[in-house]
């Protein structure tokens, strides 16, 4: 992981809530810190961490492939429904973008499977950079993903991607297929201060 800058708390979520305005989700991002703060908190808390607010924030990018396929990924209904992520297996992208590959997760469709097909498509047309407003976020691992990484062997998990899974799984996809070359991918880093 390369660094490129330092950040904060309250970037990232101006990023975010911009992100959100530019989806049609948010009318208008706020305008102060301590306004973003609170729509956080109010709107978006799946995307907040007790301690985001205080601890390291980076901007880095992920330079390496396997860096970034051995990220850690959400373990909610909806993976475990499309069978992305299976009980007792390892839920890293590059694992979870193999299944989708076997599935045909890209190809055949449903409700659940749409905005990754349309991301896939996108992507494999060369529409995202995966910098900017298009980065992803990663974070520390936390106990219980620090614990399953540890009782599964997954040494080389370092971090879990905490925003971008739509982005991130056709992108991994498409370079497992060989359709696409890997090219470094910006992100946010939020590291806990322990």
């Amino acid at each position: 992981m390369e660094h490129i800058s330092g950040s904060s708390f309250d970037e990232f979520a101006k990023w975010y809530l911009d992100r959100e305005v530019r989806k049609g989700c948010e009318v208008s991002t706020p305008l102060t810190p301590e306004e973003r703060f609170a729509r956080m908190q109010e709107k978006h808390e799946g995307k907040m961490r007790p301690w985001f607010p205080d601890c390291t924030w980076s901007i880095v990018n992920m330079t390496s492939l396997d860096e970034f396929l051995n990220l850690m990924i959400l373990d909610v209904d909806w993976t475990k429904r499309e069978n992305l992520v299976v009980r007792g297996e390892p839920r890293t992208l590059r694992i979870t973008s193999e299944r989708a590959l076997k599935l045909n997760y890209f190809v055949e469709e449903t409700q659940d499977r749409e905005k990754h097909q349309n991301y896939y498509k996108d992507i494999s047309e060369g529409n995202f950079a995966f910098r900017g407003a298009d980065r992803f976020v990663v974070r520390s691992l936390q106990d219980n993903e620090e614990k399953e990484r540890r009782r599964l062997g997954l040494h080389h998990v370092s971090y879990y991607l905490h925003d971008g899974f739509g982005r991130a799984l056709p992108y991994a996809a498409l370079i497992l297929q060989g359709h696409l070359e890997f090219a470094p991918v910006e992100s946010f880093l939020a590291e806990e201060n322990t």
